[in-house]
């Protein structure tokens, strides 16, 4: 479990409590020790022994990009562990596990995109700053962060890989991911939408394969969900 101040804490699965679909749910105040107004961010499900080879890939709101060894997170104190140091201002988005050959894409507010190898990113320790990823215009930040696995069938499913966005006055669009190219770490991207008064600006985006994902579900800040 990832906190938007770069923290880390590890929970096992049966430690959350299941519950309806309607249901509340638990606060994670009461499963971690988080702090005033530090907030989760972020939760990858890992398996030790099958992800032991693997990275955990950090993206941060400016755009900031960090890797660290999936192993280098096995000693997580009950009070949790920094996973990334921030600059002032920083805050993280989102964590991503990688194999090491992976692509890695960063999507932003203000509807711009960049798509590079997370071999430009070299691994490091937990407790330090990311790289950077995406420049980013005045008033921009990331709200992103997809990887695209090496390992999977590339000539076969290009056209089933897609990048899924919505925006903030609700509207979503899929667009094919072979239409975004590879470009080198840290430069200006492309354009993933045609952002106006009406779209309202990018809220979320996520990768889809049609083959395998069917539905979406979508929630608002004030809780209302569709499917």
């Amino acid at each position: 479990v990832f906190t938007n101040q770069g923290k880390v804490f590890k929970l096992r699965g049966f430690e959350i409590p299941e519950s309806s679909r309607q249901a509340k749910g638990t606060a994670m105040v009461n499963l971690i020790n988080l702090e005033h107004d530090e907030k989760v961010q972020s939760i990858l499900v890992v398996d030790p022994e099958k992800d032991a080879e693997k990275f955990i890939c950090l993206a941060t709101v400016k755009g900031l990009v960090k890797k660290t060894a999936v192993k280098l997170y096995e000693n997580i104190r009950q009070n949790g562990i920094i996973a990334i140091t921030l600059n002032k201002g920083d805050s993280l988005v989102q964590g991503r596990l990688t194999a090491g050959e992976d692509e890695v894409m960063l999507i932003t507010h203000n509807g711009k995109s960049i798509r590079f190898s997370e071999t430009e990113v070299k691994s490091s320790n937990r407790d330090t700053k990311g790289v950077k990823g995406i420049t980013l215009k005045k008033e921009d930040y990331v709200v992103g962060f997809e990887v695209l696995s090496a390992s999977e069938d590339l000539p076969k499913s290009a056209s089933e890989r897609q990048l899924l966005l919505i925006t903030k006055n609700g509207m979503g669009k899929r667009t094919n991911l072979d239409q975004y190219p590879v470009q080198k770490r840290s430069g200006m991207g492309v354009k993933v939408a045609e952002i106006t008064g009406k779209t309202g600006k990018v809220a979320s985006a996520r990768k889809v394969v049609s083959a395998e994902h069917k539905e979406v579900v979508i929630t608002t800040k004030e809780g209302q969900t569709i499917k």
